[in-house]
């Protein structure tokens, strides 16, 4: 890791520019590391100019500023400063997840359907909350594991108070999905994964997030919304199969994957989803054939989404040459 130090000193009568530098740094994502004395930050060409700025100004203004870009801090490790981060970060989160949960509990508590009134109130306390944690997010450079779960439970609420319209995908209407977000994430479904889940992981390696990890939930393991993994395919997850659309859908939609031969694959997925695999699509029939011989010798669910990979790699490039 490449890092700035910032170093000041403001007399104590000037307490206002005290508490503007202060701000300032907070604001880029700095965290002390030495309590008083220095802070620090990754190093970026723009925070960089950032903390040049804030030199100038805080000398312009009779206080004293230096900064050095390093390659390291000799007594503290780069995780070791990574993880201070995380923490600042983490707490960051707490503190808008503490009043999120306040209005989840009210949302909870009122009859529905909503009011327009109240429904606004709602949208606008949320969209206060949303944009907080649209800051925190901009500066948290390591993905504190609470930034995942909250801002999960962000979207799920915002996605519940936008009811679609007929035949429109749970999340075609919500830009709040970025791959940039997801990635290196680890991705949770059942165990004994369907086809819609098995074709969804194929989605998210190939096409979301290429350093996905996946693991798989028995019934009986709890809730696994609370986790700082990524459920999907699991029943009240954001990416979950809702009643006209299949989670591969849902995937597609909420990531804004434009590629027709994705779009192919989806109407087959869900074909076989909510036809009970009664399908005349020739397709969708020989996909069906082919994770059906592939599931019953592996009996293992991580060889069952390798091995469905495969298959879907297939279909992708012949669906590629068919819509070409």
């Amino acid at each position: 890791m490449v890092w700035l130090l910032l170093f000041y000193s403001v007399p104590v009568k000037l307490a206002k520019l005290r508490m503007r530098v202060w701000r300032r740094l907070m604001k880029l994502g700095a965290i002390p590391l030495i309590k008083g004395s220095a802070y620090i930050l990754p190093f970026t060409e723009e925070r960089r100019e950032k903390l040049r700025e804030l030199v100038e100004e805080v000398c312009r203004l009779h206080g004293e500023a230096a900064f050095v870009k390093v390659d390291g801090v000799e007594n503290v490790s780069d995780k070791d400063i990574e993880a201070l981060f995380i923490k600042a970060r983490d707490e960051d989160y707490s503190a808008i997840e503490s009043r999120f949960a306040d209005l989840e509990t009210k949302v909870g508590q009122i009859q529905k359907p909503l009011t327009g009134a109240i429904k606004a109130a709602i949208h606008y306390e949320l969209e206060k909350l949303y944009k907080e944690y649209s800051v925190v997010k901009g500066i948290d450079f390591f993905n504190a594991p609470k930034g995942f779960t909250l801002g999960d439970r962000l979207k799920r609420l915002r996605l519940s108070l936008n009811e679609p319209g007929a035949g429109t995908s749970p999340l075609e209407s919500h830009s709040l999905w970025k791959k940039e977000d997801y990635q290196n994430r680890t991705w949770v479904t059942h165990e004994k994964p369907s086809l819609d889940a098995v074709a969804s992981a194929w989605l998210i390696q190939r096409f979301i997030d290429p350093g996905a990890k996946f693991k798989f939930l028995a019934e009986e393991n709890g809730d696994p919304r609370i986790s700082t993994t990524v459920p999907f395919a699991i029943s009240e997850a954001v990416f979950c199969r809702y009643p006209d659309h299949c989670t591969f859908r849902v995937l597609l939609d909420a990531f804004s994957l434009r590629d027709t031969a994705l779009n192919q694959i989806a109407e087959i997925v869900q074909e076989l989803e909510f036809k009970s695999g009664n399908s005349t699509n020739p397709l969708a029939i020989g996909l069906k054939t082919m994770l059906a011989g592939i599931s019953k010798p592996n009996g293992d669910d991580f060889a069952f989404l390798t091995a469905g990979a495969q298959v879907f790699d297939q279909l992708y490039a012949a669906v590629s040459r068919l819509f070409a």
